[in-house]
């Protein structure tokens, strides 16, 4: 059986605008039964960093590749839900060009494969949720019979996360996490401080080691709340303004391209991070959901920055991370 995954926007090219941020790193997968035939980002192909356009070029190179066509594929992988697809095409559907017809999420997805290779492929859309997707390209490859799976990821199918219990090749949903708790979204949030945009998390993390998190934690703890039930708050975007400006760090904003400081380098803006996710892991564990049946270390096939991953590790955590931690990770 022949499947091509594929993860990407409607547009035929890249998009600057935030709505568009959410469907970055466009990228397409060609698997033959359960061998790995090519996989590409579209950003290899157009030279545009993060690319969230329709991804055309990285769809012809794997077919290419597999010296294949549409027609002979057996099955295209969606990673989002049809249901969520079908939101989406309807609110797009009185701006669009890009198909005719009832606005539904099948509808918008072939659409978008009729303008670039005029072939109609409704019948062979699979539909699946954006943090399963996730999950499975971490638990998959882990070799883990048991694992705990978290995802906490921006925002996918308007959820920011969910943990899964995943036992003998299947995943139960044991925890999820709205778009107000997004880790993902509060921390692009929060490296604005030291003057950078999506996509520079790395730079903010680069930065962490030359500096004393221990300056600046009272003011960033302030931040986030972790609850009774295993779960975590967030301020949102006025309170985490009103923490910053009442400690004065707010006018100690590096502006972009501006030069860096000490001040810069010593802000823990990961703080929230491996705070809120060790206090989910440390429930699950609680509840012996993510421990395998001996009772032996619990294991994790996760897909989180270093940091968080430092402090899983030092709790005796076993973690397995995929290759690549991109979003075109799990098309």
């Amino acid at each position: 059986m022949r499947v091509l995954g594929v993860h990407g926007s409607s547009r035929a090219t890249h998009d600057d605008a935030a709505p568009g941020y959410a469907l970055h790193d466009s990228a397409a997968v060609l698997l033959d039964g359960p061998n790995l035939v090519a996989a590409a980002e579209e950003e290899r192909f157009t030279r545009v960093k993060h690319s969230n356009a329709f991804p055309q070029h990285a769809i012809e190179f794997c077919l290419a590749r597999g010296g294949t066509d549409l027609e002979s594929i057996d099955a295209i992988a969606i990673n989002f839900e049809e249901g969520f697809l079908d939101d989406l095409a309807r609110e797009r559907a009185a701006n669009s060009d890009v198909w005719d017809g009832p606005p539904t999420g099948r509808r918008y997805v072939s659409a978008c494969f009729e303008r670039a290779f005029g072939t109609n492929v409704e019948d062979k859309l699979q539909f699946c949720n954006h943090h399963v997707s996730h999950a499975w390209s971490a638990y998959g490859p882990s070799g883990f019979e048991d694992a705990l799976v978290l995802v906490l990821d921006g925002d996918g199918d308007d959820r920011s996360g969910v943990g899964f219990d995943a036992v003998d090749g299947e995943l139960v949903e044991v925890r999820s996490f709205e778009l107000a708790r997004s880790l993902g979204n509060h921390y692009t949030s929060a490296i604005r401080l030291v003057g950078f945009g999506r996509f520079d998390e790395y730079k903010a993390m680069g930065l962490a080691p030359y500096g004393d998190p221990r300056r600046f934690r009272s003011v960033f703890s302030k931040g986030y709340a972790l609850s009774a039930d295993g779960g975590y708050g967030l301020a949102d975007q006025h309170e985490w303004l009103s923490i910053l400006d009442s400690s004065g760090l707010g006018a100690l904003a590096r502006r972009s391209g501006a030069p860096f400081n000490q001040d810069h380098c010593e802000r823990p803006l990961h703080r929230p991070n491996p705070a809120c996710v060790g206090h989910v892991s440390r429930d699950c564990r609680r509840h012996r959901m993510t421990v395998d049946r001996e009772g032996r270390r619990m294991r994790s096939a996760s897909r989180v920055h270093c940091c968080t991953s430092l402090w899983l590790l030092r709790a005796g955590v076993l973690i397995f991370h995929p290759p690549t931690l991109s979003s075109a990770r799990h098309e």
